[in-house]
């Protein structure tokens, strides 16, 4: 029979759920936007509420939402998402990260580095 030895614990995370669930999101391989056809509507995910919604681009609520997600850290990963439609499934999801730069830079979103 093995020795008996005490067991190592691993230190509690102090991170609040909200937290861990924007850094998995920040460094998960999978998607928070999912395009739809001809550039028109995404679908958007949010990594805090588990919500997915469907906007159309053009929607002032799909800028909202957006900027939301942005200022909670994730502007990096969504507009790579973004660049990424546009190069490689459809060159019309440029105007669509074009207008988010713009948005961005109006509405200085995602100017906040927390923790990081």
């Amino acid at each position: 029979m093995p020795p008996f030895k005490k067991k190592q614990k691993r230190p509690e995370d102090q991170r609040p759920p909200e937290q861990i669930a924007i850094d998995s999101a920040r460094n998960s391989n999978y998607n928070l936007c999912t395009p739809m056809y001809n550039a028109e509507h995404i679908r958007l995910r949010n990594p805090v509420t588990t919500l997915d919604k469907v906007y159309a681009v053009s929607d002032p609520s799909f800028l909202k939402a957006f900027g939301d997600l942005a200022r909670l850290g994730l502007k990096d990963k969504l507009m790579s998402e973004i660049q990424s439609f546009a190069q490689n499934i459809d060159p019309k999801w440029s105007d669509v990260y074009v207008n988010l730069e713009h948005y961005i830079k109006t509405n200085e979103v995602g100017n906040t580095d927390e923790n990081r």
